[in-house]
């Protein structure tokens, strides 16, 4: 339901595959010839297995009951994979060593993901590494405008309103509320704003 709420409050027409928890294993090996054809993949806050294989939030909790292990199509092909993340335990932090991670993040080497990628973006949340990203594709494609509407603060407000109202929680709060990993909204919409201002006045 939060998934459906986000496609339809930003983007209706997006085809949407959502990998079931129940008959994984099928549904990815019918996907992985296709995903051996993409030339690149973008893992945005994705959980991916640690040291002992398995995936944990940053509190260190198993999640693997409740997220499937996308891992398996992400390192299928040889597509350029690019990683986004802000707490270790994503896809593609696997680039980082293991004592860094452990430095910087509360038993990261535990829940440190051992998965890498070929560039890896890190932000104060996944979600500012993201928009940075979508920040220098606008850039490099001025001729698809839609990439600048994904850097105003609205649409990200209108997305956050739909999801929670669907149900979705604050990851740190453990509650629903327009914050993201514990910031109100004025706080977080901080650096998105200055990331539009960026590319708006790289023109």
């Amino acid at each position: 339901p939060v998934l459906e709420a986000a496609v339809a409050a930003t983007a209706p027409n997006l085809p949407v595959d959502v990998a079931p928890l129940r008959g994984y294993e099928d549904w990815a090996a019918a996907r992985i010839p296709a995903y051996g054809q993409l030339t690149h993949l973008i893992a945005c806050e994705r959980v991916g297995p640690g040291v002992d294989g398995r995936p944990r939030n940053m509190r260190g909790e198993d999640i693997g009951a409740h997220t499937a292990p996308l891992d398996q199509l992400y390192t299928s092909g040889s597509a350029f994979r690019i990683g986004i993340g802000d707490g270790g335990n994503e896809l593609g932090m696997g680039r980082l060593p293991a004592d860094l991670v452990g430095r910087v993040v509360a038993a990261g080497e535990r829940i440190r993901c051992v998965v890498g990628a070929d560039a890896l973006l890190v932000g104060g949340t996944s979600n500012w590494a993201a928009a940075a990203l979508v920040g220098a594709l606008s850039l490099l494609h001025p001729e698809v405008p839609e990439l600048r509407t994904l850097l105003e603060p609205a649409w990200s407000y209108d997305l956050l309103s739909a999801v929670v109202g669907a149900g979705a929680v604050d990851g740190v709060r453990r509650r629903p509320t327009l914050s993201v990993d514990g910031l109100d909204w004025p706080a977080y919409a901080e650096p998105l704003t200055r990331i539009a201002e960026l590319v708006g006045t790289s023109r």
